[in-house]
């Protein structure tokens, strides 16, 4: 998909570290791209994550070229209460480029891909802290609803 100067692709086994820099925005105990790669390639992706990144033409600079400005991991689901569908694990996009529409890019992304699956919807959960505010303002925007509570219950 390509609109304007950016280009959203899907990240392949083996270039996982391309996102990283975006990914840490929201993650940020990831210590390396390298490290990130790794869980993603041999722990994630063989339990059907994937991820797309927005890319910018011309890069993000001479030390950022092959990064994306932002990123979506995101898997495909089945389960009894929504059937099939796509949930998104995470949606980040670097500080400097906020505000420009890449994660309302990203999120109408993923639909098509859900709508291209024959999947009935997307989901994701995100934190209640006020800083997630701007994140929950994208989300109703682009049609998301609140369905539920998310349980944890660490061990």
């Amino acid at each position: 998909m390509t609109e304007g100067t950016a280009m959203i692709e899907e990240i392949g086994r083996g270039e996982s570290g391309r996102v990283w820099l975006a990914m840490r925005e929201l993650r940020p105990h990831l210590p390396s791209p390298e490290a990130f790669a790794s869980q993603v390639d041999e722990l994630q992706r063989p339990l059907g994550y994937r991820l797309a990144g927005l890319f910018l033409d011309g890069g993000l600079g001479p030390d950022k070229s092959e990064q994306a400005a932002a990123v979506a991991g995101f898997r495909l689901n089945h389960n009894l209460v929504s059937g099939g569908h796509i949930y998104i694990d995470d949606l980040s996009t670097l500080p400097e480029h906020r505000g420009k529409g890449y994660a309302a890019r990203l999120l109408a992304w993923v639909d098509e891909e859900a709508q291209r699956l024959g999947f009935a919807g997307v989901e994701l959960d995100s934190g209640t802290l006020p800083t997630r505010a701007t994140a929950h303002r994208q989300y109703f925007k682009h049609g998301y609803s609140i369905t539920s509570f998310h349980f944890r219950k660490e061990l």
